[in-house]
């Protein structure tokens, strides 16, 4: 064989591999390209990977606070602010609002019955507790201890007496000026509180007067 039929057959051999290597080059490229674009762009159950951040959540209006509610004020017992509004009258005038409260004693209230001293001073604690509800409109404050702050003095005796089945404590009041003699006022007529106090009773009676 001649050079020149050699030489041709291996320059088309050579050419003919590199022919089959370039293809093969593209091959590979194109299908690189291929598997991208199909997992990026167009993969149809492609999970995105990236966190979520949810919204801060809206801020919480605040309640509206309610006033706290008024405390309730004790009833008053009619018998007892009749009491102490004919004593207001009977004493000098006085500003509530600006002067110090009028202070009143019952130490003078002696035990005239056959009950128990402990009994007796169950009743004057109950008397003054009962007052003292009525007389704050007043300024006036009912002690059963004597101090030395004392303006007045309620003088009088209490006896025991059977009424319609109930016993009561029946009173005779007057007041006077801390050590003094003269009466400054009188209850119109007998008071009475019921020795064992029940649900519903009025705490003072006035048997021959009305209180209101």
């Amino acid at each position: 064989m001649s050079e020149v039929a050699q030489s041709a057959i291996l320059w088309n051999a050579r050419g003919t591999m590199l022919l089959i290597l370039g293809l093969a080059a593209a091959v590979v490229t194109l299908g690189g390209c291929n598997g991208d674009f199909d997992q990026a762009a167009f993969a149809p159950n492609a999970i995105s990977l990236q966190p979520i951040h949810a919204p801060p959540p809206a801020p919480r209006e605040a309640e509206p606070v309610s006033a706290p509610p008024e405390p309730v004020q004790p009833q008053t017992d009619p018998g007892a602010d009749a009491i102490v509004g004919q004593i207001a009258k009977s004493i000098r005038p006085r500003n509530v609002d600006a002067e110090p409260q009028t202070r009143i004693s019952l130490s003078r209230l002696y035990n005239q019955s056959h009950a128990s001293g402990r009994e007796f001073e169950a009743l004057r604690n109950r008397l003054a507790r009962v007052l003292n509800l009525s007389g704050r409109s007043y300024g006036m404050w009912f002690e059963v201890q004597p101090s030395a702050s004392i303006d007045y003095e309620l003088h009088g005796a209490a006896y025991l007496v059977t009424v319609a089945g109930r016993d009561q404590w029946e009173l005779h009041l007057s007041l006077r000026p801390a050590g003094g003699s003269w009466t400054v006022w009188r209850a119109d007529g007998p008071l009475r509180m019921f020795r064992q106090f029940q649900r519903g009773d009025r705490q003072i009676l006035w048997p021959d007067t009305d209180p209101q």
